[in-house]
């Protein structure tokens, strides 16, 4: 599988707790529906109360403004879609021995389309999510949206533009989540004073400022 940004891995997440409440024994698709409508939760928390740090929080709202502008565009309200999904799909009686919930095959093959819909070098969205749901939403998501035929017509079209470009918060997704951009950390003023290593600091400029010997 590829990477998961984190709107989409956040996604993921919500829809194991929704499952796990619900007694259900798998992660079924429609919680992946309702874990994408969710974000916007998990943004409300803040950086501090949601335990992101403040790349993966910039990150998550850059692909929730994506999310939204998509759902506005069609008069959708995501508060009003978990809230139906979860009355539609209602209390199952499943009693979970482990504290891993795994996915239903359904929800699995969401997984492997929206892999498939960003380039081989892009990690995977909460749009790609939505966008691979939208193939064969089934019967229960479609009830939830409450569209007419061309209101669906409109979303699958509007979801078919996501190009990876869109998907990806960055050309470099995989180090702006695992890396710290330590030259934009020194612009915003979150790096503590260098005190008593000028020496050191001109060393450092002068090694990287050679134009004719190799960097050491």
């Amino acid at each position: 599988m590829q990477v998961l940004l984190i709107g989409a891995n956040t996604a993921w997440q919500i829809a194991a707790y929704e499952a796990a409440a619900a007694k259900f024994q798998f992660i079924e698709k429609e919680h992946i529906f309702i874990g994408i409508c969710s974000l916007e939760k998990v943004l409300s928390l803040g950086q501090e109360g949601s335990g992101l740090s403040s790349q993966d929080f910039s990150a998550l709202q850059k692909e929730y403004d994506r999310l939204q502008a998509l759902m506005k565009k069609l008069n959708l309200d995501m508060t009003q879609l978990r809230r139906r999904m979860r009355k539609i799909l209602g209390i199952g009686d499943y009693k979970h021995s482990e504290k891993v919930i795994h996915r239903s095959d359904s929800c699995k093959k969401v997984f492997a389309r929206a892999c498939e819909l960003p380039s081989s070098s892009e990690a995977v969205s909460a749009l790609h999510l939505l966008a691979a749901l939208m193939e064969h939403p089934g019967d229960r998501i479609l009830q939830a949206l409450d569209l007419d035929e061309n209101g669906l017509t409109a979303m699958r079209k509007e979801l078919a533009s996501v190009s990876p470009e869109q998907g990806a918060e960055s050309a470099t997704p995989l180090l702006d989540r695992y890396g710290r951009d330590l030259t934009q950390a020194a612009r915003d003023g979150k790096l503590g004073p260098f005190v008593g290593r000028r020496n050191e600091l001109l060393q450092v400029i002068q090694t990287l400022a050679r134009s004719m010997k190799n960097n050491p």
